[in-house]
């Protein structure tokens, strides 16, 4: 019996400190402002240094590997034409491995936008080795699944989080809208 209560209260310690943890860690929401972005490498078109006031930001987090990233880039590219003037799109490759053989870490990702030529009409970066981009954004938003797309607003504050292409369009009609 007494094994048993020592047991028990160590599985109650352990969800305990889970729940905390996964609490702690999942502190990006709505209405938050973005937390800094920097790309360990920017694979296409022009990096992005800093959040500019006024423009709208949509971050798509996916990987090489990704079947669903890869149906989502007609949708993105689509968003980045319409726009143009007011959102600036940007791929996240995250999770992805380091390269075996002679391509360096985020070769997989450069052949891969690459063969993809003009599907892709946005800016496209690779996050660190460490993860330091999924750690900061996505795992900070509560998710560990991609795609996943986060939306920073014309104040530098996220707008939506999520993974449904159709509610990102909505977003994004709303927050043009309000012009």
């Amino acid at each position: 019996m007494p094994k048993q209560k020592a047991t028990m209260k160590a599985i109650i310690l352990f969800l305990l400190t889970l729940i905390i943890t996964t609490a702690d860690a999942q502190h990006l929401r709505t209405g938050d402002p973005a937390p800094p972005f920097s790309a360990w490498k920017w694979i296409k078109g022009k990096p992005v240094g800093e959040f500019r006031s006024g423009t709208i930001y949509i971050i798509e987090f996916g990987a090489t590997w990704c079947a669903p990233c890869a149906e989502a880039i007609p949708e993105l590219s689509a968003l980045a034409d319409k726009y143009d003037h007011d959102a600036k799109v940007i791929s996240v490759f995250v999770m992805e491995q380091m390269s075996r053989g002679q391509n360096p870490y985020g070769g997989n990702v450069e052949k891969y936008v690459k063969k993809r030529g003009d599907q892709m009409r946005y800016t496209v970066a690779l996050d660190s080795p460490e993860g330091t981009l999924q750690k900061t954004w996505l795992n900070a938003a509560g998710s560990s699944g991609i795609p996943f797309t986060i939306v920073v607003d014309r104040e530098g504050k996220i707008a939506w989080t999520g993974h449904s292409i159709k509610e990102l369009t909505k977003t994004m009609e709303e927050l043009c809208d309000k012009d």
